[in-house]
């Protein structure tokens, strides 16, 4: 069974990071690289504390596009 590569994005409240999962079936072993991480804040809309949606969506493309541009293949996203 050839190993299954997984990508997750985990947001902190101020950092997050773009994960590699890889998971190989017959060694029954998981193993995680960190491939993006980056800085996430809160920005003030209408007195109320957000998050910046759209840098975060540039954040997490940077980290997939890391993933390309390294030649990995995904199985799956989480």
């Amino acid at each position: 069974m050839a190993p299954r590569n997984i990508i997750a994005v985990d947001l902190g409240a101020t950092s997050g990071r773009v994960m590699l999962a890889i998971w190989d079936g017959a060694a029954q072993q998981i193993s995680l690289r960190e491939v993006h991480r980056f800085a996430n804040g809160f920005v003030k809309q209408q007195g109320a504390d957000c998050w910046d949606l759209d840098r975060l969506e540039q954040e997490i493309l940077t980290g997939i596009g890391q993933l390309d541009r390294d030649g990995t293949l995904l199985n799956s996203c989480a």
